[in-house]
């Protein structure tokens, strides 16, 4: 049957619709509606009223359908959620990373010490860390989340945290590779700022800033290994140690030359250079050497000697000296003795040395001058220079002589005294 134009409105609305079209339905209004109508069709008031039915009955019905689809597929508000933890996970990330950059920055401008400076650095590093992970722990539900890409993961946010602390570890200037044992090495780091130099070396670990060195004493071959702060190997350098030589030397001591006490050294090896200190001021650079010991009592004589390759050994030994020096003046005179040189007073080693002098004899009981000399050809013989009698015997008197030009650490007067004897 042919469909009329309202019956072709209604097929064409419902066509889409999940209701489908019935024709025996239409058949059904239309025999009703058609009852007050006239034989040419429906009337116009009726047409108006049946076209606004159908209208709210489509209304009615593509509310039922939107409606249907909406309570099939709705959104998981558990999405909405993790979507806002997200946003506040990202929020507190840059709020961290804002406030490590102004920490770091601080500690850098502050290069007082070596160590400190590092300290710092690794502080905040840590902190940043801790912080990071916290977030990640807040902001984790395994049991909410359906994929890994909903919700960051936090060693990304403990990365980009501590990569902004921009410090550039690298290799040190080592002051030389090859050193005698027992000498130092300096370590320096001279590169730019915010570089820093780590090293490890006999299991301690240490850190230098811009422009800072160390020094090292070496006794031994030693490894010096520059590493990151995730102890990377950066640069290895391993120090030589040349052996120090071992000096040797002699000595004899006690004994007089010239008039004056001497203590002979003698050294052995071919060495670069040699020096002595005797231990009483007096020094020597020849692998024999003479000393003169004024005083009694024991000094320590150290030889030190540099061989070819520039290394410094040393040898120290103690001299004893058992007699103080007096010129070796005897404390009599034998008035008829046949030997001259007891007959007569005159110090011994001023007859031996060149030097110039003035002898005096004192009568103890008044403090007067009984003789004077400044030669040596001229002894006193026990008579009184100013009478030319000779004194009386088995009196003591006081000698004394006073040196004009001393040697380096003799004393410039001697005394003593001398007794007449027949």
């Amino acid at each position: 049957m042919k469909k009329d134009k309202l019956e072709q409105f209604f097929s064409d609305k419902l066509e889409n619709l999940e209701a489908p079209y019935d024709a025996n339905a239409w058949v059904n209004v239309s025999s009703k509606i058609g009852k007050g109508s006239t034989s040419s069709g429906l009337s116009s008031v009726a047409k108006i009223g049946l076209i606004s039915a159908a209208a709210v009955v489509a209304g009615f019905v593509i509310y039922l359908f939107i409606f249907e689809e909406r309570t099939i597929t709705p959104q998981p508000l558990t999405s909405i959620v993790e979507t806002a933890e997200v946003k506040t996970v990202e929020s507190s990330v840059n709020e961290i990373t804002e406030q490590s950059n102004v920490t770091l920055s601080e500690n850098d401008a502050n290069p007082e010490s070596n160590c400190t400076s590092f300290e710092l650095n690794e502080e905040n590093a840590q902190e940043v860390k801790l912080n990071s992970t916290t977030i990640a722990n807040e902001t984790s539900h395994p049991d909410n989340v359906e994929s890994e890409s909903s919700i960051p993961h936090s060693n990304p946010v403990i990365t980009n945290v501590v990569s902004n602390s921009k410090t550039n570890f690298i290799a040190g200037h080592v002051s030389t590779l090859l050193l005698c044992k027992g000498e130092n090495v300096t370590i320096s780091n001279i590169g730019k700022e915010k570089e820093v130099v780590r090293f490890s070396v006999n299991g301690k670990t240490i850190q230098l800033t811009t422009g800072k060195k160390t020094s090292l004493t070496i006794h031994e071959a030693t490894e010096i290994q520059f590493t990151n702060d995730k102890n990377e190997l950066i640069r290895s350098e391993v120090i030589q140690v040349l052996e120090n030589p071992h000096p040797h030397f002699d000595v004899d001591a006690n004994i007089y030359e010239e008039g004056l006490p001497v203590a002979k050294f003698t050294s052995y090896g071919n060495y670069k250079s040699i020096s002595w200190d005797f231990g009483n001021d007096q020094t020597a650079s020849s692998p024999e050497a003479t000393a003169h010991y004024f005083d009694n009592g024991v000094f320590p004589v150290t030889l030190t000697v540099i061989d070819a390759n520039g290394c410094i050994g040393t040898e120290t030994k103690n001299v004893e000296i058992s007699d103080k020096y007096n010129l070796l003046a005897t404390n009599s005179i034998r008035l008829n003795d046949p030997n001259l040189e007891t007959r007569t007073f005159m110090p011994f080693c001023l007859k031996e040395r060149e030097t110039k002098f003035n002898l005096t004899i004192i009568d103890p009981k008044d403090n007067s001058v009984v003789f004077s000399s400044n030669d040596t050809s001229k002894a006193w013989d026990g008579t009184d220079q100013r009478t030319g009698r000779l004194l009386p015997s088995y009196k003591t008197f006081i000698w004394q002589v006073q040196l004009e030009t001393p040697m380096q650490g003799e004393r410039g007067i001697y005394n003593g005294t001398v007794t007449i004897v027949e």
